[in-house]
């Protein structure tokens, strides 16, 4: 079971038909998460699926969790590829794309802000491929009967994969809300409720994370003034990174358990 892997997220897994490759990790924002999933950067996951290239033959279809900078570098022939969402802005991720190739059909590679919608793509393709090949046939009318939307289908919200997510370092971070206009987007935990030694540390790495990395290598308070660049909010002492760090540490060693008082 998977309960009994503390480091699961380390490991492979295989769901059925979907094979999660890399968990990823989380992103210090709060852009990767919606208040039912949170989206690991590099999360890679593998389906397999019919082929929308060849009729009835099945295929693998690699899905790709990336921060929306690599879509701006991509090339021009997949940039042409972004989807349409089918979710509406509010119940979407603000920073993480979503990247999609078939392992038949290399060359055309979908790219899209909404899960869903990229699901239904590949859907629709897969239809219209048998259409062409077996003339006269009945499509589907009622997808509901497959039984899995597009989150399950690509793995993300399959209960072992949510536990796996959910057991990545700084996972809290997602359940934290940065301020009241981001109260609609913390993710609500379904398997593990964060420590509140763990909200913490993910408050301070994030800090660390926004401000613009200027280390004050002498601990000097007064010479801070000269490293500043975005006001209080990029003031990070020694101390502070220090902290952040030995907490990764001791989290790495299994440290900071036990001691009751």
């Amino acid at each position: 079971p998977p309960e009994k892997f503390p480091t699961l997220y380390k490991m492979g897994l295989r769901v059925g038909g979907v094979t999660v490759v890399n968990f990823g990790r989380i992103h210090l924002s709060w852009g990767f998460q919606t208040r039912d999933q949170i989206y690991p950067e590099d999360f890679r996951s593998v389906r397999l699926y019919w082929s929308a290239v060849h009729p009835m033959k099945r295929t693998a279809y690699e899905f790709t969790v990336l921060h929306e900078d690599k879509f701006k570098y991509a090339a021009p022939t997949e940039r042409a590829t972004l989807v349409k969402p089918v979710v509406p802005r509010d119940q979407r991720p603000t920073e993480a794309m979503f990247r999609v190739v078939a392992l038949d059909d290399p060359d055309t590679v979908l790219w899209g802000r909404c899960v869903e919608s990229l699901y239904r793509n590949i859907r629709q393709r897969c239809v219209d491929a048998n259409e062409r090949a077996w003339a006269g046939a009945t499509p589907r009318e009622h997808w509901e009967s497959y039984g899995l939307n597009g989150h399950q289908f690509f793995g993300l919200a399959l209960e072992p994969v949510v536990l796996g997510i959910e057991r990545l370092p700084n996972s809290a971070l997602p359940a934290i809300a940065k301020d009241e206009e981001w109260l609609p987007w913390c993710y609500l935990p379904r398997k593990l409720l964060p420590t509140k030694d763990d909200a913490v540390m993910a408050q301070r790495r994030m800090a660390a994370a926004e401000a613009d990395r200027l280390v004050n290598a002498s601990g000097c308070f007064r010479g801070e003034s000269l490293l500043e660049k975005g006001g209080d909010s990029a003031r990070i002492t020694r101390a502070l990174a220090k902290a952040v760090e030995e907490a990764e540490r001791s989290a790495a060693t299994g440290g900071g358990g036990g001691g009751g008082g």
